[in-house]
């Protein structure tokens, strides 16, 4: 009641929803934020929490060892324009959590990812009906 805002939101990386070494301090974190947005949303009160694939800019990609590695796991950076067109789609989505990610399921579907549900699920055919 009384807040001023319309929408609050939440950006973070999606290595916290993957469970990649060294990140269970930030994972934590973020996962208060995730939480956050559920809980907003069920007080009906506009959240959306955005765990970002990576983008071809910034601290993400400050080597092209870093970019080598997100595409072995089949993961491509945003260009800032896809990133923003991306962003403007998903801004007022009635969901409280999503992750916007570039998949390369070519890649992704030989790499060790797709031992786990999620990431198995997402190169098969029919991945548009994945559910894990």
């Amino acid at each position: 009641k009384g807040n001023p805002w319309n929408i609050s939101s939440c950006f973070h990386h999606w290595e916290v929803l993957w469970a990649c070494p060294g990140m269970a301090a930030y994972a934590a974190g973020n996962a208060v934020l995730d939480n956050i947005a559920h809980v907003r949303q069920g007080f009906n009160q506009p959240e959306l929490s955005l765990n970002w694939g990576p983008w071809d800019t910034g601290l993400s990609l400050s080597s092209q060892n870093t970019l080598k590695a997100f595409q072995a796991f089949g993961l491509e950076p945003f260009s800032m324009a896809e990133g923003i067109e991306t962003l403007e789609q998903l801004f007022f989505s009635d969901e409280p959590q999503l992750t916007p990610v570039i998949l390369n399921r070519k890649s992704l579907s030989g790499g060790m990812l797709t031992q786990r549900p999620l990431f198995k699920c997402l190169c098969e055919p029919d991945a548009d009906k994945c559910n894990p």
